[in-house]
């Protein structure tokens, strides 16, 4: 039953990726920017109703801030996106019992692989391009969901043995 439902989230998730690469590059930016704006909304409320802060910036100081953090913050959600890909892949393959040492390799082969389609598929996307600095951000995304995954088993392997 573990199984089943690992491989359903694993099938959501594969789609959600999907879903977003769908966008076209005006949708992709938009959306970036309008979670922007969000958070950036949510944090001053939150810190002036605390005293933290006791204004709001102005639209254009919020507009330059926006502008500035959309690309670093569009590439940390990739890497954040292949980072838990990696979690469920590893997590499915673990209970079939594979032999530890090559849980990761395999995980990371299979990220690489599919932030390459996923790179592909952007191509015939209205505005987008498949960028191989992408598929890179996204292996390394994958690689730190393989050391989490490692070092979060590791510290349960080690407190069975207590």
């Amino acid at each position: 039953m573990k199984r089943k439902i690992m491989f359903i989230f694993l099938i959501v998730w594969m789609i959600a990726i999907f879903l977003f690469s769908n966008m076209d590059s005006n949708s992709s930016n938009s959306k970036s920017q309008s979670t922007i704006h969000l958070t950036i909304d949510t944090v001053l409320k939150i810190t002036n109703k605390i005293g933290l802060t006791h204004k709001y910036p102005s639209m254009a100081r919020k507009e330059e801030v926006v502008m500035k953090l959309n690309k670093p913050l569009r590439k940390v959600a990739h890497a954040s996106i292949y980072c838990f890909l990696a979690i469920i892949i590893l997590t499915i393959l673990r209970l079939y019992r594979l032999k530890t040492n090559y849980l990761g390799v395999i995980t990371l082969f299979l990220c690489f692989i599919f932030a390459m389609t996923d790179e592909f598929h952007q191509t015939f996307i209205l505005g987008r391009t498949g960028q191989l600095s992408d598929v890179v951000i996204d292996t390394l995304g994958s690689t730190l969901g393989i050391l989490l995954w490692f070092f979060i088993f590791m510290l349960f392997s080690k407190q069975k043995e207590v």
